[in-house]
């Protein structure tokens, strides 16, 4: 579970982007899960795997959020639904 540092670090980082860049940080972090996925295949996700995996799934999270101005309950829904299906591919 990431830490409110992380989570804030994430909001900061997207408050910061211009809008046209939301794009290609959704996509960095999509990417980011795919390799992360690849390259543990067989084994269990190190501690910094963990961790960057979901600070991708936060930041995919935030960027959908801000995007449909959903509410809290709708990130934190968002946000388990992207961990169990990335986890799933995994």
């Amino acid at each position: 579970m990431l830490s409110s540092h992380d989570i804030r670090s994430v909001q900061y980082m997207i408050e910061q982007s211009d809008i046209r860049e939301r794009d290609f940080l959704e996509a960095h972090a999509k990417m980011e899960i795919d390799i992360i996925n690849s390259q543990c295949l067989n084994r269990s996700l190190s501690d910094a795997e963990m961790r960057a995996f979901e600070f991708a799934i936060e930041t995919i999270t935030q960027l959908e959020t801000r995007q449909h101005k959903e509410t809290w309950w709708y990130a934190s829904r968002k946000r388990d639904q992207l961990s169990r299906r990335y986890r799933l591919s995994h």
